[in-house]
């Protein structure tokens, strides 16, 4: 895949670009199209949701055009974590686009921080839905995911999952923010176990904080936070203007050292 950076009517648009005899071969990567050309098609437009404008094909491609996410991806930020009001920033944005595609049936069951993007406004927006699902009948599904980071431990074991496993993965965002490194550590012998187990040490941040990231990081998916109560809980409900606007002024002016889109997303 490759993406195109363009200059249309003046505003900047992104141009996912798909090799369609290359994506052929692959069984695994035509569901992932298929799915994210559904999910972007039926979901209706989110403040923090890629913005979609249409999709096309010629004998070659098959182009996707996107809103163009300038400042980058959230893991270029974080290598050495962020703050405690930062991290509020984006998780209460994050939820936000959760909420809102939950609401509409959609899973996107790929939350991390590669996928989150920052606009030039310093705002955040969630991006790729190649592994999204629509769970408009059943209200869990068995697709076989990869073994990663953000994983929840139904996932790893090859359980039915459901809603729940994206709130799951808005807590190891949320403590991948603060320390810098993801929860489970990088040991991928024992990844699948470390998850499975729910143990997790979160050095940083204060106690309402730690108490939402464990919250969200319970094995049981019936003891999670949902679209509901993660708006309850008092970390989240912890608005305070001059945070916010001090946040956003910091993904605004601050881009990633060496960002370069060009080459960044040469194979995208």
């Amino acid at each position: 895949m490759q993406l195109a950076i363009l200059l249309f009517r003046f505003i900047s648009i992104a141009v996912k670009v798909i090799d369609i005899k290359r994506a052929s071969a692959d069984a695994n990567l035509v569901k992932q199209v298929q799915r994210e050309k559904q999910a972007l098609e039926s979901v209706t437009p989110h403040d923090h949701i890629v913005k979609y404008f249409q999709s096309c094909k010629d004998a070659t491609n098959l182009y996707f055009v996107l809103e163009y996410v300038s400042h980058g991806e959230l893991f270029q930020y974080i290598h050495n974590g962020l703050s405690e009001s930062r991290s509020w920033y984006i998780t209460e944005q994050v939820s936000s686009a959760l909420t809102h595609l939950h609401q509409q049936k959609w899973i996107h069951r790929d939350i991390k921080a590669n996928n989150v993007g920052i606009r030039s406004t310093g705002d955040c927006v969630l991006y790729d839905f190649g592994w999204s699902k629509c769970l408009s009948g059943p209200l869990f599904t068995n697709t076989r995911l990869g073994l990663g980071h953000y994983c929840s431990p139904e996932v790893v074991d090859g359980k039915p999952h459901s809603f729940s496993t994206d709130w799951w993965s808005l807590g190891v965002l949320v403590s991948e923010m603060l320390d810098g490194s993801p929860p489970f550590g990088y040991r991928s012998e024992t990844l699948a176990s470390d998850i499975s187990s729910g143990h997790f040490l979160l050095s940083n941040g204060s106690y309402e904080v730690k108490s939402f990231v464990t919250s969200l990081l319970r094995i049981d998916p019936e003891q999670r936070l949902d679209s509901l109560s993660v708006w309850l809980h008092p970390w989240l409900q912890r608005r305070n203007q001059t945070s916010v606007e001090e946040a956003r002024s910091f993904f605004k002016f601050h881009t990633p050292e060496n960002l370069n889109v060009t080459s960044k997303f040469k194979n995208w």
